[in-house]
């Protein structure tokens, strides 16, 4: 679905349809350009990938939230999402039909959906699953190859499901032989009535052992005693449980604990053989030959192994696998082209997609188009506007993945620039300003954390901080004397936020830096006692640092919690006085731990660092009574001593919204400053460089509540938005690349890669830019009202292409414009934003209905009803033509997104259809107070079964 923004296009998509107050142009998609696109980094976090049961060159893959189909090979991809409402990050498991080519399942989060046309379309499938249940997740999902009418599915806290109709209905399995809490399941390849299931509660009363099998379909289960079950923890996942289905019997198990194969079905398992890394590489998925029965190809923690024996000895294929030499990328899924069984292809848990045409002996990377990158901060060169870099969240505890990326030309093509980056997670990249002249001498600073593979001693493994002295080309450790590993990741914990002061360059560099960490704080019996410090100051340039920590150390009871820095900044103009933005770290939600009442959010130093005192009067309190609320992002406005701007959230309620406040006496009180984002969680705030009285804010979305990016240039008294295009989740990191000449370019880093957007003239910030407006009829003046369109906040022209050319159409054109105009209804609504056509690919198909005038899209805030004036220059309807609209049936149910009719809400008259949309009505896809958002269009009815329609 198409996202919101008030930046115009630069070329058009072939088509423009106009309603009374907005006119629909449509144009081909540039990046940058009227509406965000992204062109990477690609790659990310695959979850699971297949082939095409009876389509050549065919596979899918689930990365991030979607399910993404190539239809060559692997080597491209184009999202397949239509219809996957409440598929939750990291949760998709797909999996094809044995026989039907293009018929698949998926398994994600909060239910069970089915494709039978390769993905363009998906229905729920959830008769029989507890749904309604807010905990309930889907976690495993696997036909039985040889009955697939048999279906099994594992849910995180509800225990085994099966189906008998191939995935249509569902009824529980296993009752009181098997626990709630699974993991993995596999079927026997070959008895349907063999199923192995991988639990996360051993060690209880009520069941010993980790993994169970039935031998009657799922009627019942009985434990599997293996070498896993001595001591250890009671919930471990497995990292693969899996058939070979080339020979009977062959199953293997691996994680952290080690990697076993069993050849009597799951009866008895051996620890197989050393692998080449040694005891703590573990398998992570498998494919096996088409016709060579023993040859098997396995994805692991260090690299892909290939095994010619049914898993007896194993072999390293590395070759160009690896981020740095001798450092092969952790590998996900695995797949063998059944086409050409010499064709790998092999997704690393976090970063990019390789492939090899030789069974292993070299690999070279593809994946254009997979967008499953987690974009934890995205940076421009301060002097070299084109130069972005977008840093990587692991989203595993481990990985070998590239964590950071270059483009040179405003995010259109990416490098990895990794040289000796010893960082997992990068949080942020910081400039040395003084050494921004040169970038090819730019001296920056990459902050976040390098994870211990699972299993190994954290002895070599550091967070923290690393420096480059050539523009990113290449990196060094930069936190040497600080303490080193201890128990876990660097005893500093992730670096999160650093400041630099310029005024403090001797020999062309900077001297005084700052950053704050995780740190660690320890309790001795109920009192904490700081071990290492979170904030640390650095007087050499990064030479040696030393601790500028006097934060509060926050309680011991019911648990450990004390506040962590995430964000830094000078106040403007001076060296000395700095604040700090802070999360209180420890606090569980899901364990019902009371509000914390320790402090938290912004603190102030005028000396330094060496002290600091709370700076949070006036903002708002966890559950209204509690701490400060978190801290989310703080940033200080250039030339306004004393003016910053904080995004807050409340860890006590986290489905509720965030705030964003201001303080213009450095602290001292603060006052809310969102009118116009507020009901959304901004996670990140920006000022645009050489303009601070630009503000750009970051907001985190949901399938009934899109996120967006919004900017205010009124020191936050109103934001206006610009979100056309953007992923439903966007954004978590914003930068802005402002050229010599030219608009400026707002790159959003997202957990679908970065996004970018130029701006252009658009007067009355509607979405549609003021030439695209200038195409309307009547010279620009689509509602005849005798001003122009672009003027006018509450009307908007929107260019719509032919979506079904050769289709009976009332119009001629090949294009048509809809000019849509606000009728007041409410005092409120006098302003429409990201007004703009949509795809109807994008969204599930309408049965008995075909959007052959194309849809549209609308928002208002602070507004609970509206007339709306929907004209189509272009069409001629008939008495066959309604108004339909895509949103939830009830109110900010996710569960309930679908079709509706309009009835009364939508009265026809020629060209035109007068809407009524009403704030938290049906269909409305934003669930919060005082904020529309309308999806829809004109459709024409269909005779049922006309054209096949089934």
């Amino acid at each position: 679905m198409n996202r919101r923004s008030s930046w115009a296009a630069s070329t058009l998509r072939a088509g423009i349809a106009c309603a009374a107050f907005a006119c629909v142009y449509v144009q081909p998609a540039l990046a940058g350009n009227a509406r965000w696109t992204s062109n990477g980094p690609f790659g990310g976090r695959v979850d699971s990938a297949v082939p095409g049961t009876g389509q050549p060159n065919v596979f899918y893959a689930t990365a991030h939230r979607s399910v993404y189909r190539s239809n060559d090979g692997g080597n491209t991809w184009v999202a397949a999402t239509a219809g996957l409402a409440t598929v939750s990050a990291g949760a998709g498991v797909v999996v094809p039909h044995p026989t039907l080519p293009g018929r698949l399942l998926l398994a994600g989060a909060r239910g069970v959906f089915a494709t039978q046309d390769s993905g363009r379309s998906w229905l729920r499938k959830d008769v029989g699953l507890p749904t309604t249940t807010t905990s309930f997740r889907t976690v495993d999902i696997a036909y039985a190859p040889s009955d697939p009418t048999r279906v099994f599915l594992a849910t995180a806290d509800a225990g085994l499901f099966r189906s008998v109709d191939g995935g249509s209905t569902w009824s529980p399995a296993g009752g009181s032989t098997l626990p709630n809490k699974l993991d993995r399941l596999a079927v026997d390849p070959n008895d349907p009535l063999k199923i192995l299931v991988w639990v996360l509660e051993r060690d209880t009363s009520s069941f010993s052992a980790s993994l169970y099998k039935s031998i009657n379909g799922g009627a019942s289960f009985s434990p599997i005693t293996g070498p896993w079950n001595s001591g250890g923890p009671t919930t471990e996942p497995v990292s693969l449980l899996a058939y070979n289905p080339n020979i009977p019997g062959t199953v293997f198990v691996s994680n952290v604990f080690g990697n076993y194969r069993s050849t009597d079905g799951g009866a008895s398992f051996l620890q197989s053989v050393s692998l080449p890394v040694g005891p703590t590489q573990r398998m992570q998925s498998l494919d096996v030959h088409p016709s060579a029965t023993n040859n098997i190809v396995f994805g692991s923690s260090n690299g892909v192994l290939f095994s010619p024996d049914n898993g007896a000895s194993f072999a390293p294929r590395n070759n160009g696998l690896s981020v740095t030499v001798g450092d092969p990328a952790s590998i996900g899924p695995i797949i063998v082209d059944p086409a050409n069984p010499s064709r790998w292809i092999a997704f690393s848990v976090s970063g990019e997609v390789f492939v090899t045409n030789n069974a292993g002996t070299n690999w070279s990377v593809i994946g254009a188009g997979l967008r499953g990158t987690r974009i934890e901060t995205v940076a421009v060169h301060p002097t070299r506007p084109q130069r972005v870099y977008a840093g990587l969240r692991n989203l595993r505890t481990e990985a070998t993945s590239a964590a950071l990326y270059l483009s040179d030309d405003f995010g259109q093509n990416w490098l990895r620039t990794n040289a000796n980056l010893g960082l997992d997670t990068v949080n942020a990249i910081v400039f040395d300003p003084v050494t921004a002249s040169s970038p090819a001498t730019t001296r920056m600073f990459a902050l976040g954390a390098d994870f211990a593979p699972l299993g190994a001693l954290p002895n070599s493994f550091r967070g923290g901080i690393f420096r480059s002295s050539d523009g990113g080309v290449s990196w060094a450790v930069a936190d040497n004397l600080i303490p080193l590993p201890e128990t876990g990741p660097a005893a500093i914990g992730e670096v999160n936020t650093m400041l630099i002061d310029p005024l403090s360059a001797e020999g062309g560099l900077s001297q005084v830096i700052y950053f704050g960490a995780n740190g660690r704080v320890a309790c001795l019996g109920n009192s904490p006692q700081l071990e290492v410090p979170r904030i640390w100051r650095s007087s050499n340039g990064s030479i040696s640092w030393t601790p500028r920590d006097t934060l509060p150390l926050g309680g011991c009871q019911p648990r450990l919690m004390y506040p962590q820095p995430v964000a830094m900044v000078f106040q403007s103009g001076s060296a000395t006085t700095l604040y700090a933005g802070t999360r209180l770290s420890g606090y569980c939600f899901s364990c019902n731990d009371p509000v914390p009442t320790l402090a938290n959010g912004v603190f102030k130093s005028t000396n330094s660092g060496l002290e600091w005192t709370s700076a949070s009067a006036g903002l708002p309190l966890m559950s209204s009574t509690g701490s400060v609320q978190n801290i989310n992002s703080l940033i200080a406005i250039p030339g306004q001593p004393n003016n910053l701007f904080a995004a807050l959230s409340d860890p006590t309620k986290p489905d509720e919204p965030g705030r964003v406040y201001k303080t213009i006496n450095g602290g001292a009180s603060w006052v809310p400053a969102d009118n116009g984002i507020a009901n959304v969680r901004v996670r990140v705030l920006r000022v645009e460089p050489a303009n601070p009285g630009r503000v750009y804010a970051g907001a985190a979305g949901s399938d009934t509540s899109p996120g967006g990016v919004y900017f205010t240039d009124n020191g936050g008294t109103s934001w206006l938005s610009i979100s056309i295009g953007l992923p439903l989740d966007s954004a978590q990191s914003l930068a802005v690349s402002v050229p010599v000449s030219g608009s400026p370019t707002v790159h959003a880093g997202t957990d679908e890669g970065v996004w970018s957007l130029t701006r252009v003239p658009d007067a009355d910030i509607d979405g549609p830019s003021d030439a695209d407006e200038n195409l309307a009829p009547n010279s620009g003046d689509g509602n005849a009202d005798g001003t122009p369109d672009r003027l006018q906040t509450d009307v908007a022209t929107i260019t719509i292409a032919d979506v079904n050319p050769g289709a009976a159409k009332g119009g001629s054109g090949s294009t048509t414009i809809s000019n849509i105009d606000l009728r007041k209804a409410g005092s409120s609504c006098q302003q429409i934003f990201d007004a703009t056509s949509v795809d109807p690919e994008l969204l599930p198909e309408d049965p008995g209905y075909l959007p052959n005038a194309g849809l549209i899209r609308f928002e208002f805030i602070n507004c609970t009803t509206a007339q709306v004036l929907a004209t189509f220059h272009a069409e001629t309807f008939g008495p066959d033509w309604v108004f339909r609209r895509f949103g939830p049936a009830t109110s900010g149910n996710a569960l309930t997104l679908q079709w509706l009719g309009m009835g009364n809400g939508a009265i026809r008259n020629g060209r035109s259809f007068l809407l009524t949309v009403t704030d938290n009505g049906p269909g409305d896809l934003r669930q919060e107070s005082g904020r529309i958002l309308f999806v829809g269009g004109p459709v024409q009815e269909q005779p049922l079964f006309n054209n096949g329609f089934e």
